[in-house]
């Protein structure tokens, strides 16, 4: 009896992590994006920041992995400011596979204190409840003419998912500008390793 009391309980622990190892699986693609162990890290936003000359056109270097971009290139993204205060988004990329032109349109609100440069963006016509519908936009640092680092971060049940971009204004940039955004970022504690290149050739 007591044997087949603990054989239960066995069974019962066994079930209980596959459904937990089956939510964590199921999460991780959800986001689609690099998980790391344990909680999002401190990150600080550039605490003055200058929505104004960042406004314009912004190509996307290399990131993180992001499902939501996943077959696409000549990313890029174009900031303009709305009479709210918050700034419009419209994010273009090419289909590799057909090499048609997507754009999706977006709002990008402020939700830090005073000028800091922590935003919540939205995307029109994605449905609230999908992954990264409504997601974490924080500028770690610019210089606003050259290159910018953003990250996202979600905590997840056991993890964390980030997105890191390095964006320039320059399709092409020099070196040197990615060599200066690869060091601040490495200075910060994150992981320049998963950064992946941006196709913008052609575009």
């Amino acid at each position: 009896m007591l044997l087949s009391y603990v054989y239960f309980l066995l069974i019962m622990m066994v079930r209980h992590v596959s459904v937990v190892v089956m939510v964590v699986m199921m999460m991780e693609m959800a986001t689609g994006q690099i998980l790391f162990p344990g909680t999002c890290p401190t990150q600080a936003t550039i605490a003055s920041f200058d929505s104004t000359k960042y406004l314009g056109t912004w190509y996307e270097y290399e990131k993180y992995f992001a499902l939501f971009e996943f077959g696409g290139r000549c990313i890029s993204a174009t900031y303009t400011a709305n009479t709210d205060g918050s700034l419009g988004v419209a994010n273009k990329q090419r289909k590799i596979l057909t090499n048609q032109e997507k754009t999706i349109n977006g709002r990008a609100t402020f939700v830090g204190a005073n000028t800091e440069a922590k935003l919540s963006v939205s995307f029109t016509g994605v449905p609230s409840f999908l992954p990264d519908a409504d997601g974490n936009y924080w500028v770690l640092d610019t210089d606003y003419t050259s290159w910018a680092i953003v990250w996202s971060c979600q905590n997840l049940l056991f993890s964390n998912a980030q997105i890191l971009w390095v964006l320039t204004r320059d399709r092409s940039p020099a070196a040197s500008i990615i060599t200066a955004a690869r060091a601040i970022i490495t200075g910060r504690g994150l992981n320049v390793s998963y950064l992946k290149r941006t196709d913008q050739n052609g575009c």
